[in-house]
């Protein structure tokens, strides 16, 4: 992407002006993201990846290695031991079906524009080329 902001006299006289920015849908809202937050030059910005997706990410991956380990027998079990209920933590540990390339772009804040854990709720097909078109994401 061109970061660059551009301005040309059209033949008219008018004067166009291009801004490169980027639209992305966060928390059930549209955020234009500037060009300096981009490439880092905006220490103050907010940061591009959806804490809410890191985290249930990072918890899948957790459970499923306490699965791997022995520490729990059941999805019900592990829910019980965590206080939570046993429909959110099957949720959760559906986001582990996401092909690696979904689950780095969640970490890196590249995740397909609107991903949300709402839309992670629904069942998540084993086809990685599947879960592209279903959450409407290229080729990462």
């Amino acid at each position: 992407m061109d970061t660059q902001t551009q301005m040309t006299v059209l033949d008219n006289g008018n004067i166009r002006i291009d801004i490169p920015l980027v639209i992305k849908h966060k928390r059930g809202r549209k955020v234009i993201i500037a060009p300096q937050c981009l490439d880092g030059e905006n220490a103050d910005a907010e940061p591009l990846a959806q804490r809410a997706l890191i985290k249930a990410l990072v918890r899948a991956h957790a459970w499923i290695k306490a699965f791997e380990e022995g520490q729990f027998a059941s999805v019900s079990q592990l829910a019980e031991t965590l206080n939570l209920d046993r429909a959110y933590v099957g949720g959760i540990l559906r986001i582990i079906n996401l092909s690696p390339e979904i689950q780095q772009g969640i970490l890196d804040g590249t995740e397909p524009d609107g991903l949300s854990i709402n839309k992670l709720k629904c069942a998540i097909p084993s086809d990685w080329n599947e879960q592209r078109q279903l959450f409407k994401c290229q080729r990462m």
